[in-house]
């Protein structure tokens, strides 16, 4: 306790301004704890760009990391004498429960071991649903082997379980024998909006370009289909290992926009403009995507695969429409969405109200207490065995 308000610490690899689902976990949920009253302990990694605090009882630390290749995915913490400068300092916040996200961030060891150093309990959050992949066999069959070494490092340190989806919930049973004791999932301030006017139907993609999640199958539908609908463009927000191959064969057309990485801000921005938002992602199994949430927030018609977290969401022809894995459904999704405005408002409009009743910030804030809240006797609770 501090000030007579419990104090939670959440350690995570991201945080805003870095991009991406748990940095936007991490900004609505520690928000939606310190508007509850909970002095809120933020640790991350340092992204190397200025975020202003905006709330009087949430604490950002930035731990310092590695200047290694891939740090903006996976950062590594390097643990000098600015590094334990911050950890004397985030122990010293009269920490009531900690919660780690997502098993095999470098953060997790840290709030983990931090938990067992203070006698409080450690709650992990699963944020995906699938093992650790770069897209290639032969890397992903070596990172099952680290994700298992890791989990062996962390179980004994951890003292309950939770996820971001009922999919996360069922990995973290099956992969790691932890059954998750709730489902704490992002949140959105869903608030009434307004859709701009415009002739042009614009169809977004936003989030990692993987070509993981149905990208090049979005491109090559589009471009079999723009000679009959003139009046459309596709929008691709975000960065990765896929996005140099589909400018190199689309950045020619003008009906194809490529934004790059952006800002959280700009994502919003860009639902806002967008008319249709696809992510048919290939895993049988995942949580219910930020992409989609958001697309819902900014009443978008959304195109998704009926996968995992997708089922737990999107209702098909009533709050989005289900694409199979193959081009020609791609594109028969896109023409009867193209064609029928009444359905995309439609669409989008229901699946504004589902978001905004479903990850309300206060809503999701309020379960997350409850579920630490529950843990036996906190702040006594004992790690898993």
């Amino acid at each position: 306790m501090k000030n007579g308000r419990p104090t939670v610490a959440i350690f995570a690899a991201h945080f805003p301004p870095s991009p991406g689902g748990i940095a936007k976990w991490m900004q609505t949920n520690t928000g939606g704890l310190a508007d509850l009253g909970v002095n809120t302990v933020v640790v991350t990694t340092d992204y190397g760009e200025v975020w202003p605090e905006d709330h009087p009882l949430r604490t950002v630390y930035r731990l310092p990391v590695k200047s290694l290749p891939g740090r903006a995915r996976y950062p590594f913490i390097k643990k000098g004498a600015a590094f334990r400068s911050i950890m004397r300092e985030v122990a010293a916040q009269h920490i009531d429960a900690i919660i780690v996200i997502t098993r095999f961030h470098m953060t997790s060891f840290v709030g983990a071991k931090l938990g067992k150093q203070l006698g409080v309990p450690v709650h992990l959050v699963e944020a995906g649903a699938n093992a650790l992949t770069v897209n290639n066999k032969i890397l992903d069959l070596g990172l099952r082997l680290i994700e298992s070494g890791l989990w062996r490092l962390l179980k004994s340190k951890i003292t309950d379980g939770f996820a971001m989806s009922a999919a996360g919930a069922e990995y973290l049973s099956r992969r790691f024998g932890l059954k998750s004791r709730g489902i704490w999932t992002c949140s959105i301030d869903a608030g009434a909006i307004t859709k701009p006017q415009h002739k042009t139907v614009r169809i977004l993609y936003s989030g990692r370009i993987e070509n993981l999640k149905g990208e090049e199958q979005l491109a090559q539908a589009y471009s079999q289909l723009v000679d009959q609908y003139p009046d459309t463009e596709v929008w691709y927000a975000g960065d990765g290992s896929y996005l140099p191959v589909l400018k190199a064969k689309y950045a020619n057309d003008r009906h194809f926009r490529f934004y790059g990485q952006v800002s959280q801000d700009d994502v919003s921005a860009l639902n806002l403009e967008a008319d249709i938002v696809v992510c048919a992602t290939r895993f049988p199994d995942g949580a219910v995507p930020n992409a989609v949430i958001e697309a819902g927030a900014a009443e978008c018609a959304v195109i998704v695969s009926p996968n995992g977290g997708f089922r737990e969401l999107i209702r098909d022809g009533e709050n989005g429409l289900y694409t199979k894995p193959d081009l020609s459904d791609m594109k028969d999704r896109l023409v009867a969405l193209i064609k029928d405005p009444g359905m995309r408002r439609r669409l989008g409009k229901q699946l504004h109200v589902d978001v905004s009743e479903r990850f309300r910030p206060d809503q999701v804030a309020a379960t997350i207490l409850r579920g630490i809240h529950l843990n036996g006797d906190s702040p006594n609770s004992k790690p898993m065995a």
